[in-house]
């Protein structure tokens, strides 16, 4: 029960973090939310996981400037190897987001509250995209893997 309250407590705290106009600039808050990020995505919790890609993605954007390489990193583990697909597919979709971020000038995430939503919109414009093509077959990009 400990550490269920933990990761919620962490989710809350994250879901504070994208897109606010709360101003986390100091180097030592931003440590936080970076390892908060990481802790959530290795979660047991496969909806917990789920969030926490949706809001590294809100959160690159909101702060630009931050590095975020071991969430990248982590990112491209979670697209390969995440037990759930539904997870594999939006951390895919949000390493393609951060790698080409003018995918986003018509979808933004910080106009979206539930994650679905914004990955099935990206989706859909993605598709309508030679861009899309590229994802479906391979390209040369990675392939989602499909467990």
């Amino acid at each position: 029960m400990k550490s269920l309250s933990k990761v919620l407590a962490i989710v809350l705290f994250i879901s504070f973090t994208g897109c606010s106009t709360w101003t986390l600039k100091s180097t030592r808050n931003m440590d936080h939310v970076r390892r908060g990020y990481l802790y959530a995505l290795e979660s047991e919790n496969g909806e917990v996981r789920n969030n926490a890609i949706f809001f590294v993605l809100k959160f690159k954007i909101e702060y630009p400037e931050e590095n975020i390489e071991p969430l990248v990193k982590k990112l491209h583990q979670m697209s390969k190897n995440d037990p759930e697909l539904l997870n594999r597919l939006h951390a895919y979709l949000t390493l393609i987001c951060l790698e080409r971020p003018e995918l986003l000038a018509s979808i933004n995430p910080c106009d979206f509250e539930i994650s679905l939503d914004f990955y099935n919109n990206l989706s859909n414009s993605l598709s309508q995209s030679g861009y899309g093509y590229e994802i479906r077959y391979g390209g040369k990009r990675n392939k989602l893997a499909t467990k």
